[in-house]
Parts: C-alpha cells; structure tokens; sequence
C-alpha cells in the first residue's frame, strides 16, 4: 500500500492516506476530502505541459508576425532613406546657389545674350526696324528671366520641403523597426531566412505546433528547400530527356525522309543529290548497227539523229 500526503483544504492538517483512496474525511475537522489519483496528476502535469509549450510556440509565431515587416523591409526603408538624404543635399546646394548667385547668373546671362544678338545684326547691317525690335525684346527678357528664375527657385525649395518630409517619414519607420527588433531580440533569425517566404513558413509552423522552437522550423524550412530543389533538379532531367527524344525522332525523320526521296529517284531514274554514289539507268544503242541502217536500208538516216539527241540513249560499239 503505497501512501501519499495531502493538505486538508478545510483546516489545512497534513493528512497520509493510501493513494487508491478517491476520498478520506478530516480527523481533525470532520470534512470530506477528495484525493486525486496520481496518474490523473500526471495526465494533468502533462496537460499543463503542453499547454505551457503551445503557449510558448504561439508567442514566438506571434513574435515573428511582428518580424516579418522589419526584417524584410528594413534594408529597402535604409537605402530609400540614403538616397533622399543624397538628393536633398544636392537640391540644398541648388538653393544656395540660388540665394547667392541666382540673380546675378540671370541678369548676366540676358545681357550676353542680348550682346551676341546686338553684334550679329550689326554685322548684317539689319534694318533699323530690326534693331527697334530688338531692344523691346530685350527689355521684356530681363523681367521674363527674372519670374522664371524665381519658379525654379520655388520649384527647388518645394522639393526640399518634400524630400525633408520623406526622409522623415523613412526615419520614423526605421524606428519603429528598431523597436520592434529590440523587443523581440530573443528571437534570432538568420540572415539567411529573413525573406518573407522563410518567415511565413516559420511563423506558420509554429503556429500549427509542427515545430516547438525556431530551430525546429528552420530545420524543416531547410528539408523543404532541399525537396524543392531535388524536385527541380528532376524536372530539368525530364526536360532534357524529352529535348533529346524530340531530337533523335526528327533525325529519324529526316533520314526517312531522305531515304524516300532516294527511292523516289531511283525509280523516276533520277541521280539522288545526296549520295555519293550515282546510279542512272541508261538505254544503249549499237552505233555500228544504225550505220547498217543508214547506207543498206536508209533507216538510220531517222534514228541516228533521234538517238543522238536523246537524254536517256548512249551509243556503244
């Protein structure tokens, strides 16, 4: 008989009773108590377990859907902030420049130019008209010069206001990234996996209890790479072995084509191009017996000249 010890939940009195027992009353204060069986303990030890487990997967799938954002974005977000800050430096010098020399490069400018015009009618010797022309339209340049430089230089200042905001913006969101790394910095993620198909495939994991840890589910993010690839390394033999099976059926082809076009000749009594070997059928003729024909019986004034000229006939003595 094995016994156990249990607290009275009514006086609080240490009470030995035989395990086996469901329950035993106080004998200190009368009251029933109920005696759990040790394996219900154990099941219930065991419940909590994994109920502690579960908890804990579940956080650390919930931890990595909080990830997910800055892992994946945060070296797009930095290099988009690098590239704002470069070019609000550039329209920053724009800006300065403006205010410094702005005016001056304007005014300057339309007076070189009127001067080059101003010279090259002289040196045409333009009619007075021309000139008269000239000076209104030099006059009109200098305030024309002036309001378009002055929408450049507001243009440029917007854009400095709009980079600035941005470049906030990028800030702001880095920050928040920062934060939320820092939070979760006991979850470690390698530089490998931080994509968003490793992530998912890690959170999800977790989530569902195939994996308790997140060593455990980058171990079978990593299996499943290792069928992806073998899958695709099987793929592309199946596509090489149909290439070459395409390939040996049009030689087939090709060659039974030849070989009817040679059967094609041969019977048409035509040299096949192809071959080395020539085979003509030819009809022969007795050249000295047409020329029995020709002084006996005058019949060979006919056929000599037809058997002359003709393509499939050959004379032979």
């Amino acid at each position: 008989m094995n016994i156990k010890s249990i607290t009275c939940p009514n006086c609080g009195a240490q009470l030995n009773v035989d395990e086996n027992v469901s329950r035993v009353i106080c004998e200190f204060c009368g009251s029933t108590v109920t005696v759990e069986d040790s394996r219900l303990e154990g099941f219930n030890r065991e419940m909590g377990s994994m109920d502690a487990r579960e908890k804990v997967a579940y956080e650390k799938a919930k931890a990595i859907d909080d990830l997910i954002s800055p892992l994946c974005d945060y070296p797009r977000v930095l290099q988009g902030k690098t590239v704002l800050e470069a070019q609000r430096k550039n329209l920053s010098g724009q800006v300065t420049f403006c205010e410094k020399y702005g005016r001056i490069v304007t005014y300057v400018s339309c007076g070189l130019v009127s001067g080059l015009f101003l010279l090259a009618l002289i040196s045409l010797r333009a009619n007075i008209v021309f000139f008269i022309v000239f000076a209104v339209l030099s006059v009109l340049s200098f305030p024309a010069l002036a309001l378009a430089f002055l929408k450049y230089w507001d243009n440029v200042k917007q854009g400095v206001q709009t980079t600035s905001e941005s470049i906030s913006a990028h800030a702001k969101t880095l920050n928040n990234f920062s934060r939320i790394l820092e939070e979760h910095k006991d979850i470690v993620i390698p530089q490998n996996y931080r994509y968003p198909k490793a992530l998912y495939f890690i959170r999800d994991h977790l989530r569902s209890q195939e994996a308790q840890t997140v060593e455990q589910a980058i171990y079978q993010y990593e299996a499943l790479l290792r069928d992806e690839q073998r899958l695709a390394m099987q793929h592309q033999q199946v596509m090489l072995q149909q290439q070459q099976v395409r390939m040996q059926q049009q030689q087939m082809n090709m060659q039974q084509q030849q070989l009817d076009q040679m059967r094609r000749m041969q019977n048409n009594n035509v040299p096949y191009a192809g071959s080395s070997t020539v085979y003509v059928r030819q009809e022969g003729h007795s050249i000295l017996l047409h020329l029995f024909l020709l002084f006996f019986c005058g019949i060979g004034l006919f056929t000599i000249p037809y058997y002359t000229f003709s393509k499939r006939h050959y004379w032979h003595l």
